[in-house]
């Protein structure tokens, strides 16, 4: 029974094919592969340079942060320093050593010592908010509103 299947009579020869293929195009195979392999380089160059300008963002607040920690802690090391010279010449005064221009010219240091700290701490919070933007971090503004 299976025999009769697989005669040469049951098989029915069906087909139809089509091959295409360009003997010659001008070159425009290998122009249209040219251009795309520019376009990757491109791409890729544009991607590159907003990955290293990403970077550079976060890394200037970074450098200048760390640039105004140290300057911040000499500057607490002076006020220190003042306020034992300011100490001193205040003493000094009071028992007649000195006169009052170097007591006021101590004083004057001390307060300027002060005025510089006071305001490298003000730069390191706009640093550090800088730093915050770069790296994507946000506030909302109903946040910032509660806030004051």
């Amino acid at each position: 029974g299976l025999r009769s299947l697989f005669s040469t009579d049951s098989f029915q020869g069906t087909g139809s094919g089509a091959v295409s293929f360009p003997l010659f195009d001008a070159g425009r195979r290998r122009a249209t592969v040219d251009i795309r392999r520019e376009l990757r380089e491109e791409t890729y160059q544009q991607y590159r340079s907003t990955v290293l300008a990403a970077l550079r963002d976060v890394e200037d607040p970074l450098a200048r942060l760390d640039a105004e920690r140290r300057r911040n802690t000499a500057l607490a090391r002076a006020i220190v320093d003042a306020q034992a010279t300011e100490r001193a010449t205040s003493a000094q005064y009071r028992t007649g050593f000195i006169n009052q221009t170097a007591l006021l010219d101590a004083q004057v240091a001390l307060l300027q010592a002060r005025e510089n700290k006071a305001q490298s701490d003000a730069q390191l919070r706009q640093d550090t908010a800088a730093l915050f933007k770069a790296i994507g971090g946000g506030w909302r503004t109903d946040d910032v509103a509660g806030a004051r």
